[in-house]
């Protein structure tokens, strides 16, 4: 008789969005980091030519948040983690790696990409002064003004 138990083909992996909400994403157990990226930028309608400029982070005992190499796979880390003597919850969040203002405006064209920067950014401040208008940043200011921001 063989005990051995068989893992799932796919599995649901919590991601944490710069906004608090939180989504589950089905993937298969052996993926990588990109996959789950992919996953997450379909289940949000961003563009897939987008996913490259977006990250998986973990966030450290400290607080920190680690970028996770696309090769790894988020599933087995978690698993290793939460079978720790001392496990302590595994946060995995998504959120923009990118680096170039260029690539950035193309992406602000598209209404769902535009609203997950635009989370991201109101995080680091609640105002903002353009052109000496102080404007008050929350999720429910226009499109129009998060992308002027």
């Amino acid at each position: 008789k063989n005990d051995v138990k068989k893992c799932p083909e796919n599995t649901n992996l919590k991601v944490y969005l710069k906004d608090g909400t939180v989504k589950s994403v089905n993937v298969p157990t052996n993926c990588r980091t990109q996959t789950v990226i992919d996953t997450l930028c379909k289940d949000l309608n961003v563009p897939s030519e987008f996913s490259q400029h977006f990250g998986l982070y973990v966030v450290s005992q400290e607080g920190f948040e680690e970028l996770i190499s696309y090769d790894i796979n988020p599933v087995e880390m978690y698993i290793q983690i939460y079978n720790a003597e001392d496990r302590q919850p595994l946060k995995f969040i998504f959120k923009k790696f990118l680096f170039s203002t260029t690539i950035e405006n193309d992406m602000l064209e598209d209404t769902n990409t535009l609203r997950l920067i635009y989370d991201e950014a109101i995080l680091s401040t609640d105002k903002l002064d353009i052109e000496g208008k102080e404007i008050e940043l929350n999720r429910n200011q226009h499109v129009s003004t998060q992308r002027e921001f």
